[in-house]
């Protein structure tokens, strides 16, 4: 029996719109060198059994339905189950392109990174438009702390290719039961990577689409983020170096948690100040990293000094993104040539 290099891990959670393009896209493309395992988080619609049809006496092909428990403990029990080398996500209303697994095994074959980063398309489903990112790097292999910032490469698990052994020494795993755990996983994997290296292929098309969690955004949900941003600052005051990563990251949950209070009634805004009171030392040792965003909130307050952040100092980052009509078959040469 040939040894697996690379376990594929899908979650889903009542994708039945979109889990059969995805596992198709995944399924064509297996060989002995690769696994898929699919975890679904208690789909209440038919996700379970179009993922039944579709793993149906396939080999290298592995299903697990839990109880609903969340993202989280879904990528968890992936990781535990994951036989190969490397480990890659694939979001359930995602998908992969034509030949991505084959150019992945070339690439392992002669590089044993900790992490490895690799191009995105990002599909707006609403407007029905592809969009390409062109990054900006400064070798266009090895990537470094700058890269990521001044590329807004961030909580995105499905952006990268992670070596197995990283993982299991350095204890990773997702939060449990709290939303966006990937604004914690990220700096972590980032940080314990000894080696980051950048694939020069587009692999994966991200799904923008309304009633995602990424899109939804509720107090309970926001609440979630405050427990990602004191966990990930408690755990990087132990950290001796990649801080500055590891603040853009933070600083950016900070603004997205600030900037949702206009959508709260009263008493959810209250409860999001009282964070802000009691948190206000980290909040603004974080926001060191941005001091354009600390000064703001430190004068104006996190609502207004939100505001004015997004109005006046407006981020720059050195991507250069380029749109296109839907084509069912998409195939990308790089440099954004159909």
């Amino acid at each position: 029996m040939k040894k697996i290099v690379l376990s594929i891990i899908v979650n889903s959670f009542n994708c039945e719109k979109y889990i059969t393009q995805c596992l198709k896209s995944i399924i064509n493309q297996l060989s002995s060198k690769t696994e898929l395992i699919v975890i679904d988080d208690d789909s209440s619609d038919i996700t379970k059994e179009l993922i039944e049809k579709e793993l149906n006496g396939l080999t290298n092909c592995s299903f697990y339905s839990i109880n609903h428990s969340g993202i989280s403990e879904a990528r968890n029990i992936g990781l535990k189950k994951a036989k190969g080398d490397f480990i890659m996500f694939v979001d359930g209303d995602d998908y992969i392109l034509n030949n991505s697994i084959n150019r992945i095994i070339e690439y392992l074959k002669f590089n044993n990174y900790d992490l490895t980063f690799f191009d995105v398309i990002k599909y707006f489903e609403e407007k029905k438009y592809y969009e390409i990112e062109e990054l900006s790097l400064h070798n266009n292999q090895r990537i470094l702390e700058k890269d990521l910032i001044k590329n807004k490469i961030f909580a995105r698990p499905w952006r990268f290719i992670y070596k197995k052994d990283m993982i299991e020494k350095n204890k990773l795993s997702f939060a449990k039961n709290l939303v966006y755990e990937d604004e914690e996983w990220i700096p972590k994997v980032f940080y314990y990577s000894k080696d980051i290296n950048y694939l020069n292929e587009y692999i994966y098309v991200y799904r923008k689409r309304k009633g995602s969690i990424t899109e939804s955004k509720n107090i309970n949900h926001i609440m979630d983020l405050t427990s990602i941003v004191k966990r990930t600052y408690d755990w990087s005051l132990n950290c001796t170096n990649k801080k500055k990563y590891i603040f853009f990251s933070l600083s950016r949950c900070i603004r997205n948690i600030f900037g949702s209070l206009e959508l709260f009634n009263a008493k959810e805004k209250t409860i999001i100040f009282d964070w802000y009171k009691n948190n206000y030392k980290m909040i603004m040792d974080i926001l060191s990293y941005n001091k354009k965003l600390k000064y703001s909130i430190y004068i104006f307050g996190p609502v207004n000094g939100v505001r004015l952040y997004k109005k006046v100092f407006r981020e720059k980052y050195h991507i250069t993104k380029k749109k296109f009509l839907k084509n069912n078959d998409i195939t990308i040469k790089k440099g954004g040539e159909k």
